[in-house]
């Protein structure tokens, strides 16, 4: 089954090796204008442009709409990503940032042609490495403050002559790399550091509760509750071993209550004997 989004991904990375943009790749095919973006919104292309636009970029139709599989260039371009990453981390790779990019071109074209750049706050970063160059395209709105609508992009220029090319990386490992460039520069996004924070308070409340599990354990005789009829209560009793098990607070709530009950009615009998 032909997935049109990914067809029209694939050609608008071919547009983006070329240096062109899709309503470029329209005219010159003499197809109407706006049809291969439609693709991209699930509209049916005929066969007849597939064939036409695979001809052009002299690719075979299979490679055009994906057919052959994607997953070692992804995990590639994963591998790429990392790589940047350590060379920032280690400073071996010089990161400049970009404030005026409407003055900058790249052979004849602007960044904003070349990068698709649009009405959002953008961050630009280009760092030299070799005979190349490497970009780093951030999109975004600003809300309240807050940053959302996140798209950071990475791209590489292979030489003087030739354009940037899109790097498809998995989104998390290139907001990762943003992070890592933008804290020499901007700082580190608040938003980021509250989750940060955010995941210290969730991990020591965490750890607080398997604490009172431990001694609980400890202070009771599980011969008590080992009748327990709550199937959940069961298989946490089995898993107490194992602290990994309390992943779930509501299933640690439980269990702390059941303990309380069970608790009380071992201190009922024995008062009556």
């Amino acid at each position: 089954m032909l997935n049109n989004k990914e067809l029209f991904n694939n050609i608008k990375t071919l547009c983006d090796e070329k240096g062109i943009k899709i309503t470029n790749l329209e005219k010159e095919l003499g197809f109407g204008g706006g049809i291969i973006s439609r693709w991209g919104n699930n509209a049916d292309p005929s066969l007849s442009k597939i064939v036409d636009i695979a001809d052009y970029f002299n690719v075979t139709i299979d490679e055009l709409i994906g057919r052959n599989s994607n997953n070692d260039k992804k995990c590639n371009d994963d591998d790429l990503v990392m790589s940047i990453i350590k060379l920032t981390e280690d400073e071996t790779l010089k990161w400049e940032k970009i404030d005026d990019y409407k003055k900058e071109e790249i052979n004849d074209k602007s960044y904003e042609d070349l990068f698709d750049l649009y009405d959002k706050e953008i961050e630009i970063y280009k760092a030299k490495y070799s005979e190349s160059f490497i970009f780093l395209i951030t999109q975004y709105n600003r809300m309240f403050g807050k940053i959302s609508d996140l798209v950071a992009k990475l791209f590489l220029q292979p030489d003087y002559l030739s354009y940037p090319v899109l790097q498809e990386s998995d989104e998390k490992i290139t907001d990762d790399l943003w992070i890592n460039i933008r804290k020499k520069f901007l700082g580190i996004p608040d938003e980021w550091k509250a989750e940060k924070v955010k995941q210290q308070i969730i991990d020591s409340g965490s750890n607080a509760m398997l604490n009172d599990i431990n001694n609980i354990k400890t202070e009771y005789d599980f011969n008590l509750i080992k009748g327990a009829n709550d199937p959940a209560i069961k298989e946490i009793i089995n898993m107490l071993s194992e602290p990994k098990a309390f992943d779930s607070v509501k299933q640690i709530k439980r269990l702390l209550k059941y303990f309380e009950i069970a608790d009380k009615k071992n201190r009922n009998s024995k008062k009556i004997i």
